[in-house]
């Protein structure tokens, strides 16, 4: 015997877990960062939309990490043919 029909239960919709991001286009800045996850509601974009005009939404990146360092550093590491981490 073969049971076809929808499956009972809640009809919960399921984050995939993307983060939707703001790109400003002329320096590829990133003007917005959030996790699909972090909101229920939506969001207001008007304070960064009316300082960056031109910008790239997406939301084709899946758990996304920003880290700050100094622009020296980044020198330091393009310089390195391998580099390792310490964590």
């Amino acid at each position: 015997m073969c049971a076809t029909g929808p499956v009972p239960g809640p009809k919960v919709r399921r984050g995939k877990g993307r983060d939707f991001i703001a790109l400003e286009e002329s320096t590829n800045r990133i003007v917005y960062l959030t996790s699909e996850e972090d909101f229920d509601q939506p969001v207001n974009a008007e304070p960064w939309m009316n300082k960056f005009w031109n910008v790239s939404l997406t939301a084709r990146y899946v758990d996304c990490h920003v880290y700050f360092m100094r622009h020296s550093c980044l020198g330091m590491i393009a310089r390195q043919k391998l580099v390792h981490s310490f964590f």
